[in-house]
């Protein structure tokens, strides 16, 4: 039997596949206000689906954002929040 793909781990290989293919969805991800989505999203999870890979996906992702603003909203919106749902505690 074939082990189920990590949901959250396919997501953000997606979303790190077109902040990386596209030129404009830097700046599209900052008006939608992607990270904060993303981070509302994983609070509504039941479960976690955090595991060391979605660790190395989000390392990925925070390197390839070159928009100063987005690498902001990243951090606040994102980061600062799946800590304060003790998320990232696990995995450090």
């Amino acid at each position: 039997m074939q082990a189920q793909p990590n949901v959250l781990n396919e997501l953000f290989k997606l979303i790190l596949l077109i902040l990386k293919k596209r030129a404009d969805a830097q700046q599209l991800a900052l008006k939608m206000n992607l990270f904060k989505i993303l981070s509302n999203l994983i609070g509504e999870l039941k479960e976690s689906l955090f595991d060391k890979f979605t660790v190395e996906l989000i390392k990925e992702l925070r390197a390839c954002l070159i928009e100063p603003k987005l690498l902001d909203q990243f951090l606040v919106d994102f980061l600062w929040t799946l800590d304060s749902y003790n998320i990232i505690l696990d995995f450090t």
